[in-house]
């Protein structure tokens, strides 16, 4: 089964030209962020060499047992990157193939430097300065601590005083996908999804609007009211009567919004889990990406996805951006659910495996490799 399926979309990937993936336009927003990738120092044993702790348990284990005693800790920089759920949704995007705008914050008197290497036909467009992730990587996750002051100043009136009405109103009429991302760092950002439905959505034509993908991600919502959170759920489901919305979610983000539609209700399958968040949503698409593979939910009910699990990955931080990259270029290049989400599965794997997002010829190449591991070859 998993032979057929990478054969199939290898084979729709190969089909689709370069001026195809070209004329694909997309908007992005609203945050940028500089990430710091840091590995935790179990053990140095000389200037050179040192031991890492492999695994938040482990060292989760290692900080308890230096309660009420303090410790040192040395920990080391691994890399600084451009990061933000938009940042990295954008540059994935634009290495497949799509055009991309995105608004976010990248600097204000200039460009940060951390920006400057994106792809030719991503274009930023900055509306404040950047936030700061300080992320701590593990072979079984990460620990993200963020200083997002920034994000916080964000908000429907800044973004209209940076780009202006008419422009903001161009965006979306050019764009085939409209991502709005990382909802639980912009505290604000109620007031953009108002903004966009009060004022950019009543000046495009409805019968561009209803062909036009809207994605949201709301990345970790621990942090975040229920109560706005249920706000935000109730909002995008407004946006659902004007275009096509895909709402996607790893599992953390699934079971934290199950546990506040249905508090009362005690349920651990996932598979479950998403069936219910889907049905008390207003919304076209759900999607729930794990580490070894993904799920959708939609009126034609569950489509499931295996992935391409990686056991020594060289970044994590940004796997679940490149998934999202993926899986959207798949469903603009009109794949199927199932498809785009081997899609997204794909992106994600060569991205933690490379430390990069793949371009689309890495990305056929990647499923021409899994094809003969799958042959026995």
């Amino acid at each position: 089964m998993m032979k057929r399926m990478i054969e199939d979309v290898t084979l729709k990937l190969l089909e689709v030209r370069e001026k195809e993936r070209s004329q694909i336009n997309s908007c992005i927003g609203f945050d940028g962020f500089v990430d710091q990738i840091f590995r935790v120092v179990k053990h140095r044993h000389s200037p050179s060499q040192c031991q890492f702790f492999q695994s938040i348990e482990e060292f989760a284990d290692y900080i308890k047992a230096a309660s009420g005693k303090s410790s040192d800790i040395e920990i080391f920089l691994q890399e600084v990157k451009l990061g933000g759920n938009a940042a990295i949704l954008a540059n994935a995007l634009a290495n497949l193939g799509s055009n991309v705008k995105c608004i976010g914050t990248f600097g204000i008197n200039e460009m940060h430097d951390t920006f400057q290497g994106m792809p030719p036909n991503c274009k930023l467009i900055s509306i404040g300065e950047p936030a700061y992730t300080h992320a701590f990587e593990f072979k079984d996750g990460k620990l993200m601590f963020g200083q997002i002051e920034s994000l916080h100043q964000i908000n429907w009136e800044i973004i209209k005083n940076h780009l202006g009405l008419p422009e903001i109103t161009r965006l979306f009429k050019t764009s085939d996908l409209i991502a709005i991302v990382n909802w639980s760092a912009i505290s604000q950002m109620r007031s953009i999804l108002a903004g966009i439905m009060n004022e950019v959505f009543p000046n495009v034509q409805p019968e561009l609007l209803k062909n036009k993908f809207c994605f949201f991600d709301i990345a970790d919502p621990s942090l975040r009211e229920p109560e706005e959170l249920r706000i935000f759920l109730n909002n995008i489901g407004h946006f659902s009567e004007y275009s096509q919305v895909i709402l996607s979610l790893n599992e953390k983000e699934a079971e934290i919004i199950f546990k506040i539609l249905k508090p009362d209700v005690p349920e651990s399958n996932l598979q479950k889990i998403g069936r219910i968040i889907f049905d008390n949503l207003k919304i076209h698409l759900l999607v729930i990406h794990m580490l070894k593979g993904a799920i959708g939910f939609s009126k034609t009910g569950l489509t499931e996805a295996p992935g391409f699990y990686v056991e020594n990955p060289k970044i994590s931080t940004g796997g679940g951006d490149n998934f999202n990259a993926g899986f959207c270029m798949g469903r603009l290049l009109n794949l199927s659910v199932r498809d785009s989400l081997l899609m997204g599965n794909a992106t994600s794997s060569f991205y933690v495996t490379n430390g990069m997002s793949p371009n689309y010829k890495q990305l056929v190449e990647f499923f021409e490799a899994q094809k003969r591991i799958n042959n026995g070859s």
